[in-house]
């Protein structure tokens, strides 16, 4: 998938988020949720929703580590 091809997803089957929100998880583990309760979807950070333009992360393997962290925290609860 390229980062073109990113912007034009279908609302459904991806949510946007500008950055990784650590202080509010609950944001984008929503969308998690939701995905995994129907038939997946794609969870795109670095990219605003309105108007829907790639701003970037500033590190994206910290972000992703976060993530992952806060996900195995959830599950194993």
């Amino acid at each position: 998938m390229t980062s073109q091809n990113i912007l034009y997803i279908e609302a459904s089957k991806a949510d946007y988020k500008e950055q990784l929100e650590e202080k509010k998880p609950r944001s984008w583990l929503k969308s998690v949720s939701a995905f995994a309760n129907t038939h997946g979807g794609h969870l795109i950070f670095g990219v605003k929703n309105e108007p829907r333009i790639v701003a970037g992360l500033a590190d994206p393997q910290v972000q992703k580590s976060d993530a992952e962290r806060h996900l195995h925290g959830v599950l194993a609860t």
